[in-house]
């Protein structure tokens, strides 16, 4: 058993050099509800910078955890 993913879906955003935010997170959860989607997970580049969580990356992958274990 396993996943297929078989969408991305990319916010509209906005962001600096060091901050980052969707800026449409209702249209994003309005097209995750049209299309029956579920959400397993999410992606982020820091630029300029290793290969990191941060503090804000770890506690919204607890979250997508906590609703579903596959995530």
């Amino acid at each position: 058993s396993g996943l297929v993913i078989t969408h991305i879906l990319v916010p509209q955003q906005t962001g600096t050099s060091d901050y980052c935010a969707a800026t449409d997170e209702e249209g994003l959860l309005d097209a995750q509800l049209r299309l029956d989607l579920i959400c397993v997970g999410w992606i982020h580049t820091h630029p300029q910078h290793k290969c990191f969580l941060s503090s804000i990356d770890l506690h919204t992958s607890v979250s997508y955890q906590a609703l579903l274990p596959d995530a």
